[in-house]
């Protein structure tokens, strides 16, 4: 489709993502699970793992970073196949929304992501003479 100057482009996402690398375990039928949240954002965040749940699939997932450690409610919108393995041998993303927003460790574990995510990219400060 062919924008032209002055149409109103819809946004993709609501909200920011923000890169990480952060763990998540959750249980599910007696079963423990673990994967890598790739990103998160106010609303929700991405797993990637081995076991992909079908859109719909909700559990409490437990989010760890430095120093943090949060539990939230979370339903999965949407799954994705990667077709080659990962050097931590994950092969499936899980798009997740977080059932409640109200969350203020989970708002913490981003501003946490967030300030991690640019002093990683940040450039070194020189050498003082």
């Amino acid at each position: 489709m062919h924008r032209k100057p002055g149409d109103i482009v819809p946004p993709r996402r609501a909200h920011r993502r923000i890169g990480c690398n952060l763990s998540a375990r959750w249980t599910y039928g007696g079963l423990q699970e673990i994967g890598c949240v790739r990103n998160l954002s106010l609303n929700g965040f991405c797993i990637r793992t081995r076991t992909i749940h079908p859109p719909g699939f909700a559990a409490t997932f437990n989010l760890s970073g430095p120093g943090v450690e949060v539990s939230v409610e979370a339903r999965v919108t949407w799954t994705r196949e990667i077709q080659a393995e990962s050097a931590s041998g994950m092969w499936h993303e899980m798009g997740l929304v977080l059932k409640s927003q109200e969350s203020e460790e989970f708002r913490q574990l981003l501003m946490v992501s967030d300030v991690a995510g640019m002093l990683a990219v940040s450039p070194a400060s020189p050498a003082a003479s």
